[in-house]
């Protein structure tokens, strides 16, 4: 299997630049694996599409504004943008612009930062930002809006689900932009509503090479699960109740906690799923369509290829041919792709 094999032809126009209004408005397009049928739906209308006493579990992570412009000591510009901050300002960045060096002192609005060593082969350095370095992100920093986005696609507060609480990920766990208050509350007057926290990277979203993917690996992205959430999740998969995964970080979440013994606390995970891979705890998952060749294409691939109980059915060459199917479908009734487009719910 190649990157290749999840590329198709995206019309420019189907790549939204403004979400729906209201945010549970987006379309929805319902798949149900066990028929093979797909049927075209609103998010507002998931409390009527779950099976009672549904497990739904979001991620909390809020984007941290990551971006930041400044001026070398040249005097020529700087774009960084922060992809994990440590406690004492320490940060793994992207700068834009011609080779780094150790030593480099990079002026930005409010303080200057200083870059620690040479680059990595991903492009990242490792950047002093100083004291109090979330505080300052906060002031001097803006949204990393992806780069298909217009910079005025979205207001800040749009790119930010309702329960965002933890702050850390440089791109937005999309899925859960859909949710409003009011659906939360109709969803939790028959389900359970958990939240884990996957702080995104640009890993997940970067084009996946063009050849074979047998050694690809994802950027590390750090994950947190409370007590409660370990206790609930394990009770719902040994009564092999229902459980929904808001978005493809909820569902890495679940999986690679799983495979390291769900336990509680931080952990970095890095999994990347592809059609074969089974499933442990997610029975549906609500995503978002997404870019081509890109691995949450593989992964949205891999999950249509197993039942409700995550038993591999298809083979990898089937699952992709369903996958290809149902976002054809999508292509041809008009739904809008990227962070800020419709959803698809798979039963």
């Amino acid at each position: 299997m190649t990157g290749e094999t999840f590329r198709f032809l995206l019309p420019e126009e189907q790549v939204a630049q403004s979400a729906a209004e209201p945010r549970d408005h987006a379309r929805l397009l319902v798949v149900d694996r066990a028929t093979r049928t797909l049927r075209d739906c609103h998010v507002y209308d998931l409390p009527k599409l779950l099976p009672l006493h549904t497990h739904i579990v979001v991620n909390d992570s809020r984007v941290r504004q990551a971006r930041l412009h400044g001026t070398r000591p040249n005097g020529s510009p700087c774009e960084l943008l922060v992809l994990s901050l440590q406690a004492d300002g320490t940060a793994d960045c992207l700068l834009r612009g011609r080779r780094y060096t150790a030593g480099e002192v990079l002026t930005f609005p409010g303080r200057q930062a200083v870059v620690r060593g040479a680059g990595a082969e991903d492009g990242t350095y490792l950047v002093s930002l100083g004291e109090n370095a979330e505080a300052w992100l906060e002031q001097a920093g803006s949204l990393p809006l992806p780069p298909y986005l217009r910079a005025d696609a979205a207001p800040p507060e749009r790119y930010q689900t309702v329960y965002a609480a933890t702050t850390g990920s440089a791109a937005a766990p999309t899925t859960g932009l859909h949710f409003t208050p009011d659906l939360i509350a109709k969803l939790r007057e028959h389900h359970t509503w958990s939240t884990v926290t996957l702080h995104v990277g640009t890993g997940t979203f970067k084009p996946l090479p063009a050849g074979d993917l047998s050694h690809h690996e994802l950027h590390h992205e750090e994950t947190y699960l409370s007590p409660d959430v370990v206790a609930k999740v394990r009770a719902t998969q040994q009564a092999k109740g229902p459980l929904l995964a808001v978005g493809t970080t909820s569902l890495r979440t679940l999986e690679a906690r799983w495979n390291t013994g769900l336990q509680p606390g931080w952990e970095a995970v890095e999994l990347f799923l592809t059609p074969g891979a089974r499933f442990n705890l997610a029975t549906m998952l609500l995503t978002n369509f997404h870019m081509p060749q890109t691995s949450l294409c593989a992964l949205v691939a891999a999950f249509l290829g197993c039942t409700a109980a995550g038993e591999v059915v298809l083979s990898p060459a089937e699952a992709v041919a369903f996958w290809r199917e149902t976002y054809q479908h999508a292509l041809g009734a008009g739904y809008r792709f990227a962070s800020l487009g419709d959803a698809m719910l798979i039963l």
